[in-house]
């Protein structure tokens, strides 16, 4: 089952949001890594030594089909809690994706990667050094927008690397620096303009 998960702790309110396209699964590693002492989320793993297994309840918020869904329930469901003054266990910000509609962002997607190649060639710039303010300020967009753009843009089948697009884009960096020259081209090349 695809979707979004929570993990709370009801001793003191503090909720973790997440999403998989493999819940059960990932609700198993979650828990190995709990039990085992070596989970990433370091407040997390804190709690869970101190309160129990017992104190945490493990929900599915959210049943999604579509990847790009998945991606907008976990930023709305975040920032949800975050404005209700849900103290949360996530260790970076997750995208609001309620700033842009999901037809937008793709149109904008379109448009930054098309911009691409200009940009490279009138700033001189390497593909390491892509600058997400500098492609937001060129089409007059928010740097959000534009991260939420490129994102959808390439889960909505223009590009073939979402991991790549996943751990840059979802959290908010700057530089799209694992994008090379080459993947970028091929992801312009399959494009119908």
């Amino acid at each position: 089952m695809e979707g979004i998960y929570s993990i709370t702790c009801k001793r003191n309110g503090k909720v973790y949001i997440g999403r998989s396209n493999n819940i059960s699964s990932r609700w198993k590693n979650h828990r190995k890594g709990l039990k085992n002492g070596y989970h990433v989320n370091k407040a997390l793993l804190k709690d869970y030594k101190e309160y129990g297994e017992d104190s945490f309840i493990f929900k599915v918020e959210k049943e999604t089909s579509k990847h790009t869904d998945t991606m907008r329930q976990e930023g709305l469901i975040y920032h949800t809690l975050k404005e209700e003054g849900t103290e949360l266990y996530n260790e970076t910000n997750i995208i609001d994706y309620r700033v842009i509609s999901r037809e937008d962002s793709l149109q904008l997607g379109t448009a930054v990667l098309s911009k691409y190649e200009k940009l490279m060639k009138e700033r001189e710039l390497e593909s390491h050094e892509w600058n997400i303010e500098a492609i937001a300020e060129e089409i007059d967009s928010s740097k959000t927008e534009v991260l939420i753009a490129v994102r959808e843009c390439i889960y909505s089948g223009y590009y073939s690397d979402k991991y790549t697009v996943d751990v840059v884009t979802h959290y908010t960096q700057d530089y799209i620096s694992y994008f090379s020259r080459d993947k970028i081209n091929n992801a312009l090349e399959s494009f119908s303009l």
